[in-house]
C-alpha cells in the first residue's frame, strides 16, 4: 500500500519510474554499468591505436637511458630501448623495426654525418634529432632528419614530434624555425639574367620549354598536352621570342645556365 502524499516508485531491470516525473530516471546499477561499459571501449579503442614505436640513440649511455625513460610513460609511444654505440643503433634498428629514431646529436664532431648514417640503416626509417646547438637545425634537415627539436623542449613535445614523424609529417621546434628560414633564404642563389627570361613565360610555355628540355619534338609534346602541333608552335615560337634566342637547342641552354631553374 502506497502511504498517502508520498509518490509511487516503480522500478524495473534497466528504469525507475517516479509517479509525476517527466521520464524515468536510470536505476544506479545501471547507471555503473553504462560506466564500465564506456570505460571499457574507451580502453579498447586505446589499444587499437598503433603506437609510434620509438629507438633512443645517443653516444653515451647515461642519456640516452634517461631519455628513454622520459619518454616511457607517453602512452602515444612504444620505446624499444635505447642504443649508445653505432653498432647497436644497426642492430637495434635491424632486430626491433622502429618507425622512429630519437638521437640527440651532440654541438662538437659531425652531427650530421651521424644523421645521415641512421637514415641510412632502413628505407623509411625516420629521424628525430634533438640539437643542443639550435643552430646546426638546417644542417640536421639538410643530413636527412624529419624533425629536430631543442634540449630545452619539454617531454610531452618530444612525444608530440616523434607521433608526428612517424605518421609521415615533419617538425622544427618552434625556438629553431626562425634560424631554419634565415638558413634557407641564404641558401636560395640569387636569380641571374636567365632566370629573368624565364620568368616572362606563361605556365602553358613552361609546360613546352619543360619537354623540349626532355628532347621531345612538336608532335610527340602536342600528343601530351591534348593540343595540335600547329599550336605546339606557337608556343615555341613565342618561347624564343621572350628567352632571345633563335632555336630550341639555344632555349634548352638558358634553362640550363639559370640558378633558380623553374623548368
Amino acid at each position: 500500500m502506497v502511504e498517502a502524499g508520498r509518490p509511487r516508485i516503480e522500478q524495473t531491470d534497466d528504469l525507475v519510474y517516479v509517479e509525476g516525473a517527466r521520464s524515468p530516471t536510470r536505476s544506479a546499477r545501471v547507471l555503473d554499468s553504462s560506466a564500465h561499459l564506456r570505460s571499457t571501449v574507451i580502453a579498447r579503442i586505446l589499444c587499437a591505436v598503433k603506437r609510434a614505436r620509438v629507438l633512443v640513440v645517443h653516444h653515451r649511455r647515461i642519456v640516452a637511458e634517461a631519455l628513454a625513460r622520459r619518454l616511457e610513460h607517453e602512452p602515444t609511444l612504444q620505446v624499444l630501448g635505447s642504443a649508445w654505440t653505432s653498432a647497436m643503433t644497426r642492430s637495434a634498428v635491424a632486430a626491433l623495426g622502429p618507425d622512429v629514431v630519437l638521437v640527440e646529436v651532440p654541438p662538437e664532431g659531425d652531427g650530421h654525418r651521424e644523421i645521415e648514417a641512421i637514415v641510412a640503416m632502413r628505407s623509411g626509417l625516420r629521424v628525430v634529432a634533438i640539437l643542443l646547438d639550435e643552430t646546426m637545425a638546417a644542417d640536421a634537415i639538410r643530413a636527412g632528419a624529419d624533425g629536430v627539436l631543442s634540449v630545452r623542449d619539454e617531454t610531452a613535445t618530444l612525444a608530440s614530434a616523434v607521433v608526428g614523424v612517424a605518421a609521415g609529417g615533419g617538425w622544427v621546434s618552434p625556438a629553431m624555425l626562425g634560424s631554419v628560414l634565415r638558413e634557407l633564404r641564404m641558401s636560395a642563389p640569387a636569380p641571374n639574367e636567365f632566370d629573368e627570361r624565364l620568368r616572362l613565360l606563361t605556365a602553358r610555355e613552361r609546360e613546352v620549354l619543360e619537354r623540349m628540355v626532355a628532347g621531345l619534338d612538336h608532335s610527340t609534346i602536342a600528343r601530351d598536352l591534348v593540343v595540335s602541333v600547329n599550336t605546339v608552335r606557337t608556343h615555341s615560337q613565342r618561347i624564343l621570342a621572350k628567352l632571345e634566342v633563335h632555336s630550341g637547342l639555344e632555349a634548352v641552354s638558358i634553362v640550363r645556365k639559370a640558378r633558380r631553374n623553374p623548368i
